[in-house]
């Protein structure tokens, strides 16, 4: 008997690789909204993708069976990086997900002004809207400042020995 092999066009494995993606994502939402949990934890941060659009990265934290798990969401496009537009983004897209802002409880963003801004950052704009919703210090980007600082520090140092040196 002979098989009839059809290949598939890019356009074809791009709305396949979509519709896959997009029942993945749902599968994820409907797990955080169906394992009766109440509440969790966002983790939020921007990255360029390859052609160096900016895009929205949207991780959810939250403990099951006594186990904490985390969850990627979303990648969403952003025009910008004002704290009113990522506000946004993220409450429009948790929101079409049915993932209530009133059961935040914990924020984590890198240390951004327009993420950790008191008055005008991101968390604080969640903040108003849930004053449970604590921001948690990013430690990985806390650690790169101290890092970067402490290589500057050296850096400076040695330069300063160096023309000492020169002058001498």
């Amino acid at each position: 008997e002979k098989v009839n092999i059809i290949y598939l066009s890019k356009f074809m494995y791009e709305e396949l690789i979509e519709i896959m993606g997009k029942h993945v994502k749902d599968e994820m939402v409907n797990q955080t909204n169906n394992l009766d949990i109440k509440y969790y934890s966002i983790i939020v941060d921007s990255t360029p993708d390859m052609t160096h659009a900016d895009q929205l990265v949207i991780v959810v934290r939250y403990c099951y069976n006594g186990k904490p798990c985390e969850r990627f969401l979303a990648f969403l496009p952003i025009e910008n990086h004002s704290s009113t537009t990522l506000f946004n983004k993220i409450t429009e897209f948790l929101g079409e997900h049915k993932l209530s802002l009133e059961n935040i409880h914990g924020q984590l963003y890198n240390n951004a002004s327009n993420m950790k801004g008191l008055e005008k950052g991101l968390q604080a704009l969640l903040k108003n809207i849930n004053r449970y919703a604590d921001n948690v210090p990013c430690a990985s980007h806390s650690l790169n400042l101290v890092g970067e600082k402490q290589c500057l520090l050296y850096l400076n140092a040695k330069f300063k020995f160096s023309y000492g040196a020169i002058e001498r």
